[in-house]
Order: structure tokens, then sequence, then C-alpha cells
């Protein structure tokens, strides 16, 4: 099934908008057409209010003049529109801005509705011990076609500017992420009952790349050799890429958790030591903190094996990102992975 055309993509996201609209009492609901602009995954109005852009990457937040734009009519209160990645089997994916009541919405098609279960859930376990850590919930529900909406406060806040600041932030995130972890429950779950038995199989196809060292790919795999060993388990964010890492005053909010749930403890935190630019601070950080974390696996091993996951995907992952133009860049993460796993191996 090919892709849909880019006008058909945003009057179908239009609509979803503006059924969600209809169907939530904390939306606010137009009363005539409303002109709009688009360009790629990105709909506004041509008056986008300021506060609205920062739905967008900086280099869609300016002028668009120049970019190849197009025009819609839609009854749609929003000021802004944000299309995710598109998969005709899937269905559209969008987020919109309600600057002016300090709203956002989420949109899941049918296929992934079960993201927007995960982050009401994440609001009920993460409200119970830091209320701020997350944007406020205002309302979710399903649409007639069974896509599901989320509506949340809008979060004023700066993303994370690259990797510059994660190694000042991390402490705190640390702290914040460890009690809701402690709030909801720490167990332990076996290596290969959460992550499969075939996550060493994986491994001995990532060491045939060349792209780990012989002696780390060797001691990963001895670490792999018992699935019946623990790893600490607990409610993660699922996400933590430095986008969804906002700046707000003094402290962080984290935003999109649709695909938070329960998950090694060390899969959040992988995240900030891989974008660290002072990782030997972080890792630090990192082991300095969960000192005392449970499991069959030693605390650093844990941050090994959460590197080592990620890392284990690149046979497949670099064909496809060949693909899209992108490997070049994937491939740099990836080495940049493999260093930080080296460095956690290094204190071990």
């Amino acid at each position: 099934m090919s892709a849909p055309e880019p006008q058909d993509r945003t009057v179908r996201a239009l609509t979803l908008v503006q059924e969600a609209e209809q169907a939530s009492p904390a939306l606010p609901v137009a009363r005539r057409d409303t002109w709009f602009v688009s360009t790629g995954n990105a709909v506004r109005r041509p008056g986008m209010r300021p506060a609205a852009a920062s739905l967008y990457t900086s280099a869609l937040r300016g002028s668009w003049v120049g970019l190849p734009v197009r025009s819609h009519r839609a009854r749609v209160a929003a000021d802004a529109v944000l299309l995710a990645k598109i998969s005709p089997a899937q269905g559209i994916k969008l987020r919109a801005a309600y600057a002016r009541r300090g709203l956002s919405l989420a949109v899941q098609p049918r296929a992934a509705a079960r993201r927007i279960d995960n982050a009401v859930r994440a609001h009920e376990v993460v409200a119970a011990v830091d209320p701020t850590l997350m944007p406020a919930l205002r309302d979710h529900g399903r649409l007639p076609g069974g896509a599901a909406y989320l509506v949340e406060d809008w979060t004023q806040g700066v993303p994370l500017p690259g990797t510059r600041t994660v190694h000042l932030a991390a402490p705190e995130l640390l702290e914040r992420l460890g009690a809701v972890h402690r709030s909801f429950g720490i167990t332990e779950v076996a290596l290969g009952e959460h992550w499969g038995e075939t996550f060493a199989e994986r491994w001995t196809d990532t060491g045939a790349t060349g792209i780990v060292p012989e002696s780390a790919h060797a001691r990963v795999a001895d670490l792999l050799q018992d699935p019946t060993m623990t790893l600490a388990r607990s409610w993660c964010h699922g996400d933590l890429v430095m986008s969804n890492i906002l700046r707000v005053g003094d402290r962080h909010t984290l935003v999109d958790w649709e695909h938070s749930g329960p998950a090694p403890v060390m899969s959040d935190v992988v995240k900030l030591h891989l974008y660290s630019v002072e990782p030997e601070r972080t890792v630090r950080d990192v082991l300095a903190v969960w000192a005392d974390l449970p499991g069959g696996f030693t605390p650093a091993e844990q941050l090994v094996l959460s590197h080592a996951r990620s890392i284990s995907a690149y046979p497949t992952r670099r064909v496809v990102t060949e693909a899209q133009g992108r490997g070049q860049i994937y491939e740099r993460q990836v080495r940049r992975q493999v260093e930080r796993l080296q460095q956690v191996l290094d204190l071990s």
C-alpha cells in the first residue's frame, strides 16, 4: 500500500483534530472554517501564536518563506498540528497545540491506541509521587474510527539543547524518576522473560559486524549466558530522548509518555548516559543513585545490558536507516553508544 499524498494526509489529520475537538469537553470547538497552511508534516494557522511554535523543530518555527506551502480550510480551533511518521497500515499519529487555552492534543491511530492507554496509566503512576514530572491530564477517549486521543496541559518549556546540558539535568531526573520507580514498586524480572532469549542471538549477529570491540562483545556475551538472571523493573518513560525533556524554570518536565510501562529501570537511565557530554560524570551519578538497585546483575551490569540491547538492533536497523538516507547519523549514534558501553565495562 502506498503512502497518502501530503495533501490527503493533511486533510485527514485536520479531520481527526476536528473530531477530537467535538468529542472532548476539554477542547475548544471552532464555529467556522479557518485557513491553515502546511509544509511537510507541519500544519499551522498563518497567524500562529508564538507559544504554539515549540511544537515544531527550530527549522519550522520561523518564516516558511521559500518552503513548498499548501493551503487548507478546516473547522478546527487548534493553532498548530504536527504529524508523525505515517504508516499506511496504521494510520495517522499527530499532536496539536492550543496556545490560548494552554492545551495539547495527541491522537494515535486505532492500531496504536494502547499508547494513549499507556499515557493515561502513566498519569496515575506519576501523579501519586511527582505531579509536575509530566503535564496534567485533562481528558482522553476514543474517536468514531477507533483512534484514541489525549488532552494535556501545554508545557511551556524548552527542550534540552542537544546534549549540552544532559549531564546537568541528570541528577534531578535520576532522583525524580527514582521516586516514581520506588512508589510504583521495583520488582525483579528474568533477563530472558523481559527481553526474550533471542537477545543473545542478536548480540552474536552484532559482533559479526565489527561495530563492538571483541573484548567488550565477549564480556556482554558472558552476561547473556544465563537468561534466568534478573533485572530490576519498574514503571519507565520508555522514550527518554532529549526532545521529550523540557526545561521549565529550574526544573524539568517529561512529555510523551505513550511508550511508558513496566521496563528495566536502566532503560530510561541509559538515554541520559548516551546523550551526556560528560558521560563519566553521568555514569557516576547513575551508579550513586542506584547503588542499591535489586537484581541478579549489579547496577553497572544492568546499565551495560541496556546499552547492549539498543546496540543489538544494529544489524537490522543499519539496513533500514541507509535506505532512508539516515545511515551515517545512525552509525554515529551506535558508535557513541558502544563507547558508553565500554566506559561502564571499564568501571565494572
